[in-house]
């Protein structure tokens, strides 16, 4: 029988509640990606999982990464920025994929890049290989846990 594992607080670091806003112009990129939204949403798509190393960010951080949050969201390539950004209004899911094992620095970088705006909106889901696969809840005003 699975024993339900209650959420653990995680609050954000000190360094990624530092971070100004960060706007995203209505480029081709956000305008492309409201589209793929649009129509993965319109076929009955619930979920939109993304690996982070060399898909989000343009960089492999081997789950080590040491320069800090800010270099590492300097380093998310803007269509993958505007794809998030395009999702997470709607009631498509996002999911990030990843082995590494740093994901309050993933989430602080997500934080770093999303407006504020979107703090009420969706739940960012990290699957990450600790023993068996887990997903990790990301929501910017709850507390970060296993689900």
């Amino acid at each position: 029988m699975d024993e339900e594992v209650k959420p653990q607080e995680t609050p954000p670091s000190e360094e990624a509640a530092e971070f100004p806003e960060r706007e995203l112009p209505e480029s081709a990129d956000f305008e492309q990606a409201k589209r793929i939204i649009n129509e993965l949403v319109n076929k009955g798509i619930k979920v939109l999982a993304l690996d982070f190393d060399k898909t989000i960010v343009d960089i492999h951080t081997a789950g080590f990464w040491r320069q800090g949050t800010q270099k590492l969201a300097d380093r998310v390539r803007p269509c993958f920025e505007a794809l998030i950004r395009a999702a997470l209004p709607t009631q498509l899911h996002v999911c990030v994929v990843t082995y590494s094992m740093q994901p309050n620095l993933i989430r602080d970088v997500l934080r770093a890049v999303m407006p504020r705006r979107y703090d009420h909106l969706g739940t960012i889901m990290f699957l990450l290989p600790i023993g068996l696969f887990k997903i990790f809840n990301y929501s910017p005003l709850l507390p970060v846990g296993w689900a």
